[in-house]
């Protein structure tokens, strides 16, 4: 694991959510902690086959609006807003 230099030209370089923004990260039906130091192993994989860990970032953000991102093990990725899919 390497993170991007923290650089204006690096479009994946990390950033920072507002407090309101809350973010929760499900895999095999179970929420996983959210810290800012990164963990010792990932917790999700992303593989050049296409292949992911499967998994659901649940968001909620200003004034309550919901989000969630759902990933498959086959790469498929759905982007649902107040239940409704994208």
């Amino acid at each position: 694991w390497q993170p991007y230099p923290d650089s204006p030209a690096e479009a994946l370089r990390p950033r920072q959510l507002d407090a309101i923004v809350q973010l929760t990260l499900w895999r095999d039906q179970r929420a996983l902690p959210l810290t800012p130091a990164l963990p010792e192993r990932p917790q999700l994989a992303c593989r050049s086959s296409g292949e992911l860990t499967p998994f659901e970032l649940r968001i909620v953000g200003p004034e309550g609006s919901r989000w969630r991102l759902r990933g498959e093990a086959d790469g498929h990725i759905q982007w649902e807003r107040d239940g409704a899919a994208e």
